[in-house]
């Protein structure tokens, strides 16, 4: 008997820690290429995530290609039941030098965040994206 509980225990242990560590952190790459339209601005929202832990740091970091002279900003926004709904603040980028910001969030759920970039009329951006993430 003492034997079972022991192997129960560690099998236990075995997996709790595994979950821990899968859920802790995670990243993922992309690249955007966003037109500005009549009105001077492009809108990209990224894949969601979605967080079993409730409290998470994100680093974002934005590397431009070619930009249409204007500013690259974005928001953490969560997924509720009336929808897509701003997180925090918005964060500005640099839109010509690669640069980095942290977002964080306090509930569990489904994350994405929602990207726009201003700039001269029928103008194209592109670069390249990459979001980290881990506990706090």
């Amino acid at each position: 008997m003492k034997k079972l509980l022991k192997v129960l225990i560690c099998f236990m242990l075995l997996f709790g820690l595994t979950t821990a560590v899968y859920a802790a952190s995670g990243s993922w790459s992309s690249t955007y290429n966003i037109r500005n339209g009549n009105a001077g601005y492009g809108v990209l929202n990224s894949r969601t995530m979605n967080m079993r832990n409730s409290r998470q740091t994100y680093a974002v970091t934005i590397t431009p290609n070619q930009t249409a002279g204007g500013a690259v900003s974005m928001r953490l926004e969560r997924n509720g039941i009336l929808g897509w709904r701003s997180v925090g603040n918005t964060q500005n980028f640099h839109q010509t030098s690669r640069s980095t910001r942290n977002f964080s969030s306090s509930n569990s759920g489904n994350y994405r965040f929602h990207i726009w970039i201003t700039g001269r009329t029928d103008t194209r951006s592109t670069g390249d994206i990459g979001v980290s993430w881990t506990d706090r």
